[in-house]
C-alpha cells in the first residue's frame, strides 16, 4: 500500500437487486515518510539570531509548522536548548510550534534545535538549528521593530516602494547607558558595514541602492547601535527590502491543434522575469468557450505545460485561450501571448490500433460472426466514425 489515506466502503445488494448507499466502515492511514523540520524560529521579543543583544532576558521562541511528505500530519518536536552548536541531548519537548526556555541569568549565548516528529510515529532525520540566541547585558540591543512608512514589509516582495523610509523603536543601550547614535548600511550586500550615514534619530530615508536593475532589487538596511558608555551593538540586518516594478513575459511554444479529443488541452510554455526581480511564478491561462467570453482558469500553472481541464470549464466546445506570466511580486504580463484556438471534442475516444473487431452473436455461439477492420498504424479515430465504420462491416 502506497503512502496515504485509503477508505474501505461497501454498499450491499439482496437478491433483489436491491443496493443500499455506499458506507464506509475503515480508514486506513499509512505514513513511512519522516517530516521535515522547520528551518527557522523567531523570538517574540525582536531577538535576532547570532546577533549579541541585552534587551531580551525571557526569550520565547515560534516557528511554522513544517511539511509532513506523508501526510500523518506534525505530532510534537523533540528540543536541544543549550550552549553546543550541533547538541542532540533531548533538554524539553513541545507538542505546539513554540519553545520558553525560562529567563536567563546571566551572559550566554544558546542554541534552540528541533527533530520533528510526525503522528505516524517517523522522526525527522537530522536535528535543525533554528535559533541561535546571544544574550549579554552589557552590550546595547538593536531595534525590535522596524517599519517601512510606504506600506513595504520585511523580506517580502512588492511593487511600489523603490526609496524607502523606515522608523524604528525598542533599541536600548547596555546596562545603565542609553542609545546615543546609530551607524546605518545600505545596499545590496548582506554582510555590509560601509557606513552610509549616522544618525541620533530614529528614522531615516534612502534612495534605490546605486547597484539596483532596472528589473527590481534586494537591499539591506544594516546597524550599530551606540550607547553613552561607549558601548557597541554587533551589526545587523534590521530591514530586507525587495521591490519589483517589471514585468515578466511568457509564451506558448507549442499549438495542441485544431481539434483535440482529449478533454485537455496541454499548453507547453516558457517564460522569465527581468534580472534582480522577484523572479517568475508562473502563468494565468485564460480561455473562451464558445465565444461567451474571457475567463481566467482556477489554477496557476508554475511549470509547463498549463493543463486546461474543459471538464471543469462547461465540457466539449471550441475553446480560444492564451497565457499572462506573473512574477511573486504580483505582477502579471500585459501583453496577451497571441490566442490559439482548439475543438474539444472529449467524447471522442482515441484508437491506436492497428485492427479493431467487432462481433455479434445470437444465443447458440455457433451462428456468430467476427467481423474486423484495418486501421493505419498510429491512426487516431474518433468514437463517432469508428462505430459507422464497425456497423458498415457487420452490414457487409
Amino acid at each position: 500500500v502506497q503512502d496515504g489515506t485509503w477508505y474501505l466502503r461497501v454498499s450491499t445488494r439482496d437478491q433483489l437487486n436491491n443496493s443500499s448507499a455506499w458506507q464506509t466502515l475503515f480508514t486506513f492511514r499509512y505514513d513511512t515518510q519522516p517530516p521535515n523540520n522547520p528551518d527557522k524560529a523567531k523570538e517574540a521579543g525582536g531577538a535576532r539570531t547570532g546577533i549579541v543583544q541585552s534587551a531580551v532576558k525571557d526569550p520565547m521562541f515560534t516557528w511554522e509548522v513544517p511539511l509532513d511528505i506523508g501526510g500523518a500530519g506534525i505530532d510534537s518536536y523533540l528540543i536541544y536548548w543549550g550552549d553546543a552548536a550541533d547538541g542532540e541531548v533531548v533538554t524539553a519537548t513541545s507538542n505546539a510550534p513554540k519553545f520558553d526556555p525560562g529567563p536567563l541569568s546571566g551572559a550566554q549565548d544558546l542554541y534552540l534545535r528541533v527533530q520533528t516528529i510526525d503522528n505516524a510515529g517517523n522522526v525527522a532525520p537530522d536535528w535543525m538549528t533554528l535559533f541561535e540566541f546571544k544574550y549579554d547585558p552589557t552590550i546595547p540591543s538593536l531595534p525590535h521593530t522596524v517599519q517601512e512608512m510606504g506600506g513595504a514589509e520585511d523580506e517580502k516582495w512588492q511593487t511600489t516602494v523603490s526609496a524607502p523610509t523606515f522608523q524604528w523603536m525598542g533599541a536600548t543601550g547596555g546596562e545603565g547607558a542609553e542609545i546615543t547614535e546609530y551607524d546605518l548600511a545600505w545596499g545590496s550586500d548582506p554582510t555590509n558595514t560601509h557606513i552610509q550615514a549616522k544618525t541620533s534619530a530614529d528614522s531615516y530615508s534612502f534612495d534605490p541602492p546605486p547597484d539596483s536593475k532596472s528589473g527590481g532589487y534586494t537591499s539591506y538596511l544594516r546597524m550599530k547601535v551606540r550607547d553613552s558608555l561607549g558601548a557597541e551593538s554587533p551589526w545587523g540586518t534590521v530591514f530586507t527590502l525587495q521591490y519589483d516594478p517589471a514585468i515578466p513575459s511568457s509564451t506558448i511554444t507549442n499549438q495542441p491543434g485544431d481539434t483535440l479529443v482529449s478533454s485537455t488541452i496541454n499548453i507547453d510554455w516558457e517564460g522569465s522575469d527581468p534580472e534582480g526581480g522577484s523572479g517568475l511564478a508562473g502563468v494565468q491561462v485564460w480561455y473562451n468557450k464558445d465565444g461567451a467570453g474571457w475567463t481566467q482558469y482556477p489554477t496557476t500553472f508554475d511549470q509547463s505545460p498549463a493543463l486546461l481541464d474543459t471538464a471543469k470549464t462547461g465540457g466539449d466546445g471550441v475553446y480560444q485561450y492564451y497565457i499572462l506570466a506573473l512574477d511573486v511580486a504580483g505582477n502579471v504580463e500585459t501583453d496577451q501571448d497571441p490566442t490559439y484556438t482548439t475543438e474539444v471534442k472529449s467524447g471522442d475516444i482515441a484508437i491506436y490500433l492497428m485492427r479493431v473487431a467487432a462481433a455479434w452473436y445470437t444465443q447458440s455461439l455457433d451462428e456468430g460472426f467476427d467481423k474486423s477492420i484495418d486501421l493505419e498504424p498510429d491512426n487516431v479515430i474518433n468514437q463517432a466514425d469508428l462505430l459507422a465504420r464497425l456497423r458498415d462491416a457487420l452490414e457487409e
